[in-house]
């Protein structure tokens, strides 16, 4: 998740899937042209499988392309996640005194010997048997863009006082 405000009194961080969409988007386009050629050149079996691909890769996007934003506001006293996609918007508000730190979550997935863990920030919510975390996006991904995104968090919670 990329930073766009880290302030006294707010933190927003915003995940914006512009890499995966435009592959989408080129593959898309790409099986259009597809079966407008083998339209043309009368293979209508070719045509109607492109169109299939189309579908398919639409509803790819239509599901997984989502703009995530979350908003951490001492005013307010809330953390707000927020996420829009093709269906429209949702969001969920939690207090910001529920939030004890934010840390990172490994995929459950079996990794092969060698490779690096896909990682997530969450944040972790309350303490003892009501305790629970609650993930800032739903993928996971290997790098170090969870550990940074966690570091921030926990920075801005620290500086609360």
């Amino acid at each position: 998740m990329r930073v766009s405000e880290n302030s006294a009194d707010r933190l927003i961080l915003e995940e914006r899937p512009w890499v995966f969409g435009i592959i989408l988007i080129a593959a898309i386009l790409g099986m259009c042209a597809l079966a407008l050629s083998s339209l043309m050149a009368g293979n209508i079996r070719d045509a109607l499988g492109a169109l299939v691909g189309i579908a398919l890769l639409g509803l790819v996007f239509w599901g997984l392309v989502r703009r995530t934003f979350v908003i951490f506001d001492r005013a307010s006293g809330s953390v707000t996640w927020r996420e829009q996609s093709l269906t429209g918007l949702s969001e969920t508000t939690h207090p910001l005194d529920s939030i004890l730190r934010a840390d990172t979550e490994e995929s459950q997935t079996i990794r092969k010997r060698g490779h690096k863990p896909t990682l997530r920030p969450v944040l972790c919510l309350g303490v003892g048997e009501g305790a629970s975390s609650m993930p800032l996006h739903s993928h996971y991904t290997s790098g170090a863009g969870p550990g940074r995104t966690v570091e921030t968090v926990n920075a801005w919670l620290a500086a609360r006082g």
